[in-house]
């Protein structure tokens, strides 16, 4: 059983506040957010509260606020998310690391998503890579509205058995899950999404599903709420289907129709339908044990590139043309290497694709791009002729092949964090260069004003 003092014990709360402090690095937006203060406002003192959060954790005071709702649009899709007080996100980030920790025994072997320690989602692909190669039939699953659909009671249950109900611990995950309050009043169902509590919370909920899982004669695999089954035999994949669905159902959750897939290698039947591949995590794993990019992801990464010529359009016209190509290029490495989120999710893809054709028709697109704001025209394919490919990749055009060759031959290796550091560090300082020399120049105006310039006297 698990206890309040044992977290406290087992993790400083000062930790999950650097975490969040580094989370700030990558989305300084959030930082700013006024919906609940900004984390200059709260971070004025900060030292001083967290010994104050730390003193009612120790003496069972320590009470949550209630949420912000807030309503995120994305791809079309409508979602609420909630946003705590600074105070109690630096609680939540600390509580939902602290059980992670001492959850990690406990938790299935099966499962990827949101833990601190333990195996993440590059491992998890590298084995479902490893397992395509030797399974016929493939079984996909994925929960409807997961986060906003988990029944209250049955979680509190859950957590009954990991902690003791007399212990304040189970009081203060009470506060999040049926006394679960925003500024809109109390939510009957779910938990908290956009908490890191609620990635807890939801991990524990599946738990039992992922041991009843791993005790079949199959290859199972869930990172969040998205279940894959992988068998070399069809009555197995069969039972193991019905099983998982059967088990989802008696946690009082919902499968998206959409996303059930039952699949097969071999000749299709009644249940399966025969493929060449299947995806999994933003991954297509092939029949001939290729990995490749989805059509999705191919654009995903298409667009980042556009998106910064875009951007740079009117700086690329403004460069003398001698140094225009030099300047494209420029544009395209710092989309690879400067821009964190574009870095991190191009890098991911490529450590795992396997499809090195796939790379080079990527690269190809990259190229066609690169011209086409080069020229300031829509790309023809005659355009080749006046800057071709070779002479693209000579002047220091990045390729997708080249560096996806680079990650297999472990010749790169990429710390996001340290990189994202050190790319703030280097904007801060650029900025600091720029408004001394603007501080300069105004300084210089300033003094050539009262500064009375008179003429040489000339001697008769």
């Amino acid at each position: 059983m698990i206890t309040l003092s044992q977290l406290i014990e087992l993790k400083p709360i000062n930790e999950s506040c650097v975490v969040l402090l580094n989370q700030m690095i990558y989305r300084p937006a959030k930082a700013y957010s006024k919906s609940n203060g900004t984390y200059f406002d709260f971070g004025s003192r900060i030292l001083k509260k967290i010994k104050m959060i730390h003193r009612a954790l120790r003496s069972n005071k320590y009470i949550f606020q209630s949420y912000v709702r807030k309503v995120l649009v994305r791809n079309g899709k409508k979602r609420f998310i909630y946003i705590a007080e600074w105070q109690d996100k630096i609680v939540e980030k600390w509580l939902a690391d602290s059980l992670s920790v001492a959850l990690k025994n406990w938790y299935s072997k099966h499962t990827y998503a949101y833990k601190i320690e333990g195996n993440g989602i590059d491992f998890c692909q590298r084995q479902v890579a490893k397992s395509s190669k030797h399974s016929c039939y493939i079984i996909r699953r994925d929960i409807t509205q997961y986060f906003y659909s988990i029944p209250q009671d049955k979680l509190m249950n859950i957590l009954a058995t990991l902690i003791p109900k007399e212990d304040y611990l189970y009081h203060m995950l009470n506060q999040r899950v049926i006394n679960f309050k925003c500024q809109h009043g109390e939510v009957q169902l779910g938990v908290p999404f956009g908490s890191p509590l609620a990635c807890v919370l939801a991990n524990i909920y599946l738990t039992s599903v992922d041991k009843l899982m791993e005790s079949q004669p199959i290859r199972y695999f869930r990172y969040a709420d998205d279940f894959l089954i992988l068998s070399d035999e069809r009555h197995k994949a069969k039972y193991s289907m019905d099983l998982l669905d059967e088990s989802i159902k008696n946690l009082g959750l919902t499968l998206k129709p959409s996303h059930k897939q039952e699949l097969t290698y071999r000749d299709g039947d009644g249940i399966f339908t025969q493929v060449s591949r299947f995806s999994f995590l933003g991954l297509e794993f092939t029949n001939k044990g290729l990995i490749r990019l989805g059509l999705v992801k191919q654009r995903k990464i298409i667009g980042f590139f556009r998106r910064m010529y875009r951007y740079q359009k009117s700086k690329i016209i403004n460069t003398p043309k001698a140094k225009r190509l030099a300047y494209v290029i420029g544009c395209a490495n710092e989309t690879l290497n400067k821009r964190i989120r574009s870095a991190a999710i191009i890098d991911y893809y490529l450590k795992h694709v396997t499809d090195e054709a796939q790379l080079k028709q990527l690269d190809m697109l990259i190229a066609q791009l690169t011209i086409s704001a080069y020229l300031n025209k829509p790309f023809r394919f005659k355009d080749f002729s006046k800057c071709s490919y070779k002479t693209l990749r000579a002047n220091g055009l990045p390729s997708l092949l080249h560096r996806h060759r680079l990650f297999k031959q472990g010749h790169l290796k990429v710390d996001f964090l340290a990189m994202c550091n050190a790319i703030v560090v280097q904007r801060h300082e650029d900025m600091q260069a720029k408004r001394t020399q603007r501080l300069n120049q105004l300084k210089l105006a300033k003094m050539s004003k009262h500064i009375d310039i008179k003429p040489e006297s000339t001697n008769a």
